[in-house]
């Protein structure tokens, strides 16, 4: 999943360790006994959701903190209640509250990202950061490793409604930041990367161009164009235009009786240009190759210039890759 957001947006979000629960199943005296465990693992985060420092430049861990948005609903808020480090006040404040947005202005996502209604659900903020000791004895921290010379320390915070509903001490010994950030292609200053899309925006343009024009020409090239003079040719139903058993009547009164009227009627064909644009497409194609750096070879694609034989196709099924052909 990260590697596909590398792809389409060009910047995917990694996050681990984080506390994941396992099933076990193993047996005890002859028994099968199901249990539980926590282990370390990975997520997925999305892009979208996460909010470095802005000065962060081009890696996140040189910022002075990260955000990262999630959504719950009111069964998973209350869930919460009665674990560990969690401020069992803060979240009853927040369900007689109800959900509430915390900043307009990180509402503003893509159109595809709002199909799921989140009328109901509370935004959770999950901060990695610093925070001074002052603040952290008042929610209950136990600071008394801090040195006195520094009152700041690495912390781990997560609010609803703007309510810490629970403060501790980073769990990395280090205070990083959980999350590791991958990009398709650098961007200069910036902690996000350009994605695939965004790359071969030009070559799109003109296969997209190469493409549109290729169909105009050959709606113009289908039929041809039809030149009547009017005055010597009259439909017999009135209605000027081409149909099966169509009947004219021939106007012999100002020309020769014997004028072929075939001569009445010429025709004008369009030329189908189709070699020439297909030529466009196929160079713009070639274009969008050579600016990701990621030819048809490498996605298991049959090109021209490759040999039909054994180790061609054991290459093709090598670079065959779902992640690369999406």
């Amino acid at each position: 999943m990260v590697i596909e957001d590398v792809g389409r947006i060009g910047t995917g979000v990694l996050k681990g360790p984080v506390p994941i629960e396992k099933p076990t199943v193993k047996w005890v005296n002859g028994q099968l006994v199901m249990g539980k465990k926590i282990i370390p693992g990975s997520i997925r985060i999305d892009p979208w959701n996460f909010f470095p420092d802005g000065a962060c430049g081009e890696n996140i861990h040189n910022g002075g903190g990260t955000w990262e948005r999630d959504y719950l609903s009111r069964k998973q808020l209350r869930a919460l209640k009665g674990r560990q480090d969690y401020i069992d006040e803060q979240i009853d404040k927040c369900l007689v509250e109800g959900p509430a947005v915390i900043d307009g202005s990180y509402k503003q996502v893509p159109a595809f990202h709002t199909e799921i209604s989140r009328k109901n659900q509370f935004e959770i903020w999950y901060y990695y950061g610093t925070a001074e000791k002052v603040d952290l004895e008042a929610i209950g921290c136990k600071c008394d490793d801090m040195d006195d010379k520094d009152p700041h320390a690495p912390v781990m915070l997560e609010m609803v409604n703007n309510h810490v509903i629970k403060a501790v001490l980073n769990p990395l010994d280090t205070g990083d930041y959980p999350y590791d950030v991958m990009v398709c292609r650098r961007r200069s200053g910036h902690w996000t990367g350009s994605g695939v899309a965004r790359q071969i925006r030009v070559p799109q343009k003109i296969v997209v161009a190469a493409a549109r024009t290729l169909m105009d020409n050959a709606g113009l090239a289908a039929g041809p164009m039809m030149v009547v003079k009017r005055k010597i040719i009259h439909p017999a139903d009135n209605i000027m235009g081409l149909g099966p058993r169509k009947i004219f009547w021939l106007d012999v009164s100002d020309v020769d009786p014997n004028t072929d009227a075939r001569t009445a009627i010429s025709t004008i064909k369009i030329d189908m240009v189709y070699n020439e644009l297909k030529g466009i497409i196929d160079w713009g194609i070639q274009l969008a190759e050579i600016v990701t750096s990621m030819p048809m070879v490498l996605q298991g694609q049959m090109g021209p210039s490759v040999p039909d034989t054994f180790s061609g196709q054991q290459m093709f099924q090598n670079n065959a890759s779902t992640v690369l052909r999406r």
